[in-house]
């Protein structure tokens, strides 16, 4: 809808998932105009994405990481080559039960055309993913596995051949499954940057030229439901998402 300088735009979309249900998503947009020249604008929207069949199947996907023991147990088998650190399986099993990541985002910015074929903008945006699909926490079950207790439930972890040297002591393990799970949070936010130029040679081409730059200000995520979150901007980090 527009109102002079004023424009609105309002819109909503429901889906339907044989595997998980409903989502209703909506977005609302607002741009003034309080010169011709330059144009006020912001959005505020939601979003969601599907489980994947590897993540709500029955499939498994697997990944490696480079694991170092813990320290008392690497003393316990006197630092010998069995303990030294190794290629970890991470198992993800897919989990009828996960549910859609949902996300909400907002924008807001400014954009200023000082000819009819130059037009500069600057928009922050902020964006956050809630229930993030992920594999649960190796972390917790390999800790409860040197302790010695039961596992949490989801849970296995497989176990090498004894070391040779120890061979009563507890062997390392090779592999740790878990379910996808619903427990993540991601942040972000940053500022983009536009500019675009055209020139028309009145002979049927013209020349159009954009460039986009984008600032990441801020990119956090917490690494299990209810974990802390971590700022990774200027990191190439962590390597296991």
């Amino acid at each position: 809808r527009t109102w002079g300088r004023l424009n609105v735009d309002l819109s909503g979309r429901e889906d339907d998932f044989s595997d998980f249900g409903h989502a209703f998503t909506h977005k609302f947009g607002i741009i003034y105009r309080p010169i011709r020249q330059v144009a006020l604008r912001g959005t505020y929207a939601t979003a969601f994405r599907a489980p994947s069949f590897a993540e709500n199947g029955s499939s498994s996907s697997s990944g490696f990481i480079t694991y170092t023991l813990p320290a008392s147990y690497i003393a316990a088998h006197n630092n010998d080559g069995y303990v030294q650190p190794y290629g970890l399986e991470l198992n993800a099993i897919g989990n009828p039960n996960v549910q859609p990541e949902r996300a909400r985002s907002y924008s807001y910015g400014i954009v200023v055309s000082p000819t009819h074929n130059i037009s500069l903008s600057v928009d922050y945006y902020n964006i956050l993913v809630q229930g993030v699909i992920s594999e649960e926490n190796p972390a917790v079950a390999l800790n409860d596995y040197f302790a010695g207790i039961p596992l949490p439930p989801g849970y296995t972890v497989t176990a090498d051949t004894p070391d040779p040297n120890f061979p009563t002591l507890l062997p390392k393990p090779v592999a740790v499954s878990a379910p996808f799970v619903n427990q993540n949070e991601v942040r972000t936010g940053g500022i983009d940057f536009g500019f675009h130029y055209f020139h028309d040679f009145d002979f049927g081409l013209g020349l159009s030229s954009v460039i986009h730059v984008t600032r990441l200000t801020s990119w956090e995520e917490s690494l299990g439901e209810g974990g802390p979150l971590i700022n990774m901007v200027g990191t190439q980090g962590p390597y296991i998402l």
